[in-house]
């Protein structure tokens, strides 16, 4: 009661090489109604061997549409037991509300901070489960919840 939808989504931490450097990209599979991306150039990835980059990351690290990107899983797990391919060709710049900064998060190899994300078809992913679920929960719904949550709270206090 009160979601208006849910989608699961694939993601995974990889390193790319950037100049003599890694660093930590997070990937997410393309999503159709939940945590969409807008597009600012170029397109989405319909390929398996497309992605589309985050522009914020594009321009701070000197990315272009059309340039090819190589991941490394960063630990012993083999690459084919996360992603179908090795290499993608970034065909778009796209940004999305799952960031509201510049900030990116922390991640699970290299220095543990999140550089940038890209986003990848479903299908480049060869994971059995998806990796996170994303909702879109009413408003209105919340808050009924949450204000019927308050004499539980109010209780949970006086003990």
């Amino acid at each position: 009661q009160g979601v208006l939808a849910a989608e699961g989504v694939y993601s995974a931490d990889m390193l790319v090489r950037q100049g003599d450097a890694d660093v930590t990209m997070r990937l997410y599979s393309n999503t159709e109604a939940v945590n969409t991306y807008m597009v600012l150039e170029g397109r989405m990835p319909k390929e398996r061997t497309e992605c589309a980059m985050d522009q914020r990351f594009m321009e701070n690290y000197g990315f272009s549409l059309g340039d090819t990107i190589t991941f490394q899983t960063g630990t012993d797990t083999e690459l084919s037991e996360i992603l179908n391919v090795d290499t993608v060709t970034v065909v778009g710049a796209v940004t999305t509300g799952r960031y509201m900064s510049s900030a990116r998060g922390s991640g699970t190899i290299g220095n543990g901070k999140i550089a940038g994300y890209l986003v990848l078809p479903p299908d480049s992913f060869s994971m059995d489960y998806y990796s996170e679920l994303c909702v879109t929960a009413s408003v209105s719904e919340y808050r009924r919840t949450a204000t019927s949550a308050s004499p539980w709270r109010t209780s949970i206090s006086a003990e």
